[in-house]
């Protein structure tokens, strides 16, 4: 608990609550085969790591619902386009560098 409340808050904010809201959304959703679970649980991860983060590392300060509201709209939106896409295309980017390679050849 010592570690994370000694890591930089604008380090937690860009870096690892982004990093692990989308991802564990994006990873729920392809192993459940389900787009809309990746959006729920990024809503439910940032809404929850935020407020925990907030109360345990700033106890001081008064939160606010505009200090979560922004990622709590933010990372479902990036976790249902990229589960959408790892779902309904899954080798998007397998095509997308055998095009890059094809291209070079000529």
């Amino acid at each position: 608990m010592e570690f994370i409340k000694s890591m930089d808050l604008m380090l937690m904010q860009l870096v690892v609550v982004p990093v692990a809201c989308i991802g564990l959304g994006v990873l729920f959703a392809v192993l459940s085969k389900k787009v809309f679970v990746g959006p729920v649980t990024s809503l439910i991860l940032a809404l929850g790591f935020n407020y925990w983060y907030f109360t345990y590392a700033v106890p001081d300060i008064d939160l606010t619902f505009s200090m979560v509201l922004f990622w709590a709209i933010l990372f479902p939106i990036i976790s249902f386009f990229l589960s959408d896409l790892m779902i309904k295309h899954p080798n998007w980017l397998k095509s997308r560098s055998s095009y890059r390679h094809r291209e070079r050849k000529i």
